[in-house]
C-alpha cells in the first residue's frame, strides 16, 4: 500500500518490492530504492519510490543494469566516487524510452565517479557516449570513422540529434 506525500514521491509502509525493482501502481511505475534520510516506521524500513513515466509492463533489460547501479556505495571505486544518483538512474531510462527503438543495441551501462551514469555504445564504426547531467540533460559525445564525422553537444530537452545517431548505429548493426 502506497501512501502520498507532497513530492511527486511515496513512502512504502511495507517492503513490497525489493530496492532498485520496479513496481506498477494505479497506472503509475515507480523505481524502488532505500531513502537513507528516512527513519524507520514501526518495524519495517520505508522506501521511497519515484515515478518513472510510462515505463512499458515488460522491462527491458537496460532498465535493471541501470537499477542496480543504485547499489554502489560512496567510495565505490576507491578514489572517492560518489553513489550513483536515483535521479541519474531516472533520467538514464527515461532517455533510453525515448530513443531506443526495436534494433538498437544495449549500451555499455557505467557509473561515472560524480554519481552519473554513461551510456556508450562502441560499434560498427561509431563511438556513442551519452552522460547524464541532470533530469533532461544530457552530454553527448559522437565519433563515426566511416564518414569522420565528429561532435560533443550538451542536449536539454531536443534530443533529435541523439536520435539521428542511434538511428545510423541501429541500421548499422542490422
Amino acid at each position: 500500500m502506497t501512501t502520498a506525500v507532497s513530492d511527486p514521491s511515496f513512502i512504502v509502509d511495507r517492503l513490497i518490492a525489493p530496492i532498485g525493482s520496479i513496481v506498477t501502481h494505479d497506472d503509475d511505475t515507480y523505481l524502488v530504492h532505500k531513502d537513507r534520510t528516512i527513519g524507520y516506521a514501526g518495524s519495517v524500513a520505508p522506501y521511497r519510490c519515484r515515478i518513472i513515466s510510462d515505463l512499458p509492463r515488460q522491462r527491458p533489460e537496460y532498465i535493471k543494469l541501470l537499477t542496480e547501479l543504485l547499489d554502489l556505495k560512496e567510495n565505490w571505486d576507491s578514489y572517492g566516487a560518489a553513489p550513483i544518483g536515483v535521479s541519474h538512474v531516472e533520467s538514464a531510462i527515461n532517455l533510453l524510452q525515448c530513443v531506443m527503438q526495436c534494433n538498437t543495441p544495449l549500451p555499455a551501462i557505467v557509473p561515472t565517479s560524480r554519481g552519473g551514469v554513461q551510456l556508450e555504445w562502441r560499434m560498427d564504426g561509431i563511438d556513442l557516449e551519452v552522460e547524464t547531467l541532470s533530469s533532461h540533460r544530457f552530454l553527448v559525445s559522437f565519433e563515426d570513422d566511416v564518414t569522420d564525422e565528429e561532435w560533443e553537444q550538451e542536449l536539454d530537452y531536443d534530443y533529435s540529434k541523439l536520435m539521428q545517431a542511434i538511428t545510423l548505429l541501429a541500421e548499422r548493426s542490422s
